[in-house]
């Protein structure tokens, strides 16, 4: 629980505190000089600049804040070194994808050159693949691991010892 709570008052924070600093110069484009409706977005990377860290500190807080909802709704005593182990890899995985999104972007505001992977230039790629690859991680987990980590024999035995308990005392 006080991780799920440290990581929420880090979102906060981090929010708060990119909220109460001043804008960039253009940070919300400049007018366009013949289209009065129009905004010109100008050099990309100087808006960013000062607002890439705060991104990856709430994606990141955002991904373990995910993971940890995930390990809160397993059984403290279901939660072995291998239950960890799968948890740690998926959570990598997933940090890894979520960094190589934003660097991506990031390189192309400053280069202006664009990389493609399977036909997306690579930010796109790696959220269309990444994070659909990384989220499949964790339905193995589920779907292997599910008699092992969420209903066990057990659990199992338990609940039918509770259901004809039940039925004995004239519940329906």
């Amino acid at each position: 629980m006080y991780v799920i709570s440290f990581l929420l008052l880090a979102i906060t924070v981090t929010l708060i505190l990119s909220l109460i600093r001043p804008e960039p110069p253009n940070y919300s484009g400049r007018p366009h000089p013949e289209i009065e409706e129009m905004r010109i977005g100008g050099d990309g990377a100087a808006r960013m600049q000062g607002y890439k860290t705060a991104g990856f500190i709430i994606l990141g807080c955002s991904i373990l804040l995910f993971i940890a909802l995930m390990v809160f709704g397993v059984s403290g005593r279901h939660r072995t070194r291998a239950f960890w182990i799968w948890m740690g890899i998926n959570s990598l995985v997933l940090l890894y994808v979520s960094y190589r999104i934003m660097s991506g972007y990031l390189d192309y505001l400053s280069t202006g050159k664009m990389t493609f992977i399977l036909g997306f230039p690579e930010p796109t790629a790696w959220m269309i693949y990444g994070i659909w690859g990384g989220g499949a991680l964790f339905v193995i987990l589920y779907v292997v691991g599910f008699k092992k980590f969420i209903y066990t024999p057990q659990d199992e035995s338990v609940l039918q010892d509770i259901a004809e308990e039940y039925s004995k005392e004239g519940g329906e």
